[in-house]
């Protein structure tokens, strides 16, 4: 608090206006992530692209170092029709676990190979 009185009126006033939108955007992201938390499909989609860029990297390095890129190609397409199955059978409240924890290890260990 000391360190406001030794500031000058211009100071305070662009201190005060950026902690209130900070304090507006810490609102905001809250309600984003509970949303997100909320909403398994939006959830999905935003670590998607993080996951698609490294899958199309990964694939640009093979198809420059000569090795079999079309591989890696058919392995990322194969894990994201896998992964939506999931998705879709977790947002449709599958009625028995025991198949969803099995479609679950079916990936994990397809993911392995």
């Amino acid at each position: 608090m000391f360190c406001l009185y030794i500031m000058d009126r211009e100071e305070r006033v662009f201190i005060k206006k950026n902690l209130v939108k900070l304090i507006i955007g810490l609102i905001l992201l809250g309600f984003s992530f509970s949303y997100i938390q909320n909403h398994p499909a939006e959830k999905s989609s935003i670590f998607s692209g993080f996951q698609i860029l490294w899958q199309r990297v990964v694939v640009y390095v093979h198809k420059v170092t000569n090795t079999n890129s079309e591989a890696f190609q058919k392995k990322y397409d194969y894990e994201k029709t896998y992964d939506e199955l999931i998705n879709m059978a977790e947002t449709k409240k599958c009625s028995d676990p025991a198949i969803l924890t099995e479609i679950n290890e079916t990936y994990l260990q397809l993911k392995k190979e």
